[in-house]
């Protein structure tokens, strides 16, 4: 699953950084996703000027984000520290 998490524009809208994760248990998934994502850039940009009236569609790099895939380590971690835990007996009555 590959996701663009967070675009940064330049004021004179020259530029973008696009900051790409990718959950994969690969960690090569990621670079060749980026490696993949800015050889395309050109087209990509041409199908965003082609989609959206602006006067100037941004030179677009993609750049690797690990996020998703740091959310997902820390939520695992978390789990384990309470898979030991035994659930508390409801009292009876």
């Amino acid at each position: 699953m590959t996701s663009i998490t967070e675009m940064e524009v330049t004021p004179d809208l020259k530029y973008a950084k696009a900051h790409v994760s990718v959950y994969d248990a690969d960690e090569t998934a990621l670079k060749t996703a980026v490696d993949a994502l800015n050889h395309a850039a050109g087209f990509i940009a041409h199908e965003v000027g082609a989609r959206m009236t602006i006067r100037r569609v941004p030179s677009i790099k993609f750049v690797g984000d690990d996020s998703i895939a740091y959310s997902v380590h820390i939520s695992e971690v978390i789990r384990s520290l309470h898979k030991d835990d035994k659930p508390e007996k409801e009292p009876e009555e």
